[in-house]
């Protein structure tokens, strides 16, 4: 029985370290739309800042620019958004497998517990039936 338990935990530990590195690869596209993001911001606000074209084609093309940059961040935005749900996902995920990985070392510790004070209980009955018979020989 006990052997189906430490059975158990390897699984739930295998699981947990699974889980882990699906959280370690949610995080690191998390971070990487993190940074696309600021680099879109910062190509958007330099655009913004740009000087005033002369003539009407250079003004439409600026602010074509300007346009398409803004929906570049809005998609960066949204992208980031997913990413941190699947990143807050995968860490709920982590936690729940870590949980259930201490709950199973536990009952793992527990059962241990258990065994070694019934080993004792037993002991001590057999100590008591052979200190009986020795001393009904001795009487």
């Amino acid at each position: 029985m006990r052997s189906v338990y430490h059975i158990l935990q390897k699984l739930r530990d295998q699981e947990k370290r699974t889980r882990q590195i699906a959280f370690a690869e949610a995080e690191a596209v998390r971070m990487a739309c993190e940074t696309q993001l600021n680099n879109l911001n910062s190509a958007f606000q330099a655009s913004q800042l740009q000087p005033e074209t002369e003539s009407a084609s250079e003004t439409n093309w600026s602010e074509y620019l300007l346009r398409q940059r803004y929906f570049e961040v809005l998609g960066g935005e949204s992208e980031l958004h997913a990413a941190e749900e699947e990143s807050n996902k995968r860490r709920e995920d982590l936690l729940e497998a870590q949980k259930e990985s201490q709950i199973m070392e536990e009952l793992i510790q527990n059962m241990q517990d258990k065994e070694r004070q019934q080993q004792k209980q037993k002991e001590g009955k057999v100590n008591d039936e052979l200190g009986s018979m020795a001393w009904w020989r001795n009487k």
